[in-house]
């Protein structure tokens, strides 16, 4: 288990499926609004359990309201029936049996829900910087793109009200990296993008 937190990323679960997912009522009209649409919420399977993907967002029904596991990602499903979940709580693994399971649709997942709050607290200061200490008229920030396999990350900039991406840069280490290196990023990108539009218009 990974030394930092998953707090921020739970938070982001939550919220997600508090606000999408969830029916509303109006005693006002006495029907339902915002009916979540099958891509929006979980999938029941009875039968073909051995299809569901591995590394999605599953949650466990018929077992104790304590248990740590109410919502998790499916990491294995093993020959006699066993699902072998990681708790979105506390990143433990623990093998489930003989438990209703449902799970949620792969396109429907955000990249960041697997972030811990070292690489949620990357992103903040990325943007913050940004932000707060550029223009960004030009340029604009996106989130981070970090490895499964490492520690490295990339960030990458667009050109404003486009998705045109102009630049990107990869880190080594997340948990190393310093503000400075990532606004250094940020200002020869924009002076790339601008001698470039420069020379264009000549």
């Amino acid at each position: 288990m990974d030394k930092f937190n998953k707090y921020r990323a739970k938070i982001e679960i939550l919220n997600y499926i508090v606000s999408v997912c969830t029916n509303t009522f109006t005693e006002d009209y006495g029907k339902h609004v915002n009916i979540p649409k099958k891509e929006n919420g979980f999938i029941s399977s009875l039968f073909n359990r051995s299809e569901i993907p591995l590394n999605t967002l599953v949650k466990l029904n018929c077992v104790r309201e304590s248990t740590e596991y109410y919502l998790g990602w499916l990491r294995e499903i093993k020959d006699d029936g066993v699902f072998l979940i990681e708790s979105i709580e506390n990143g433990k693994l623990c093998n489930w049996s003989n438990v209703g399971i449902e799970y949620m649709p792969v396109e429907s997942i955000q990249s960041h829900w697997i972030w811990n709050d070292k690489q949620f607290d990357i992103k903040d200061k990325w943007m913050r910087a940004c932000y707060k200490s550029r223009d960004c008229h030009l340029l604009r920030p996106l989130y981070p793109e970090f490895s499964q396999e490492d520690n490295s990350f990339t960030l990458s900039l667009r050109v404003m009200f486009s998705d045109d991406v102009v630049a990107t840069k990869k880190f080594n280490d997340y948990k190393k990296v310093l503000v400075r290196d990532m606004l250094n990023f940020y200002d020869e990108a924009l002076y790339d993008y601008q001698f470039k539009n420069t020379k264009k218009k000549k």
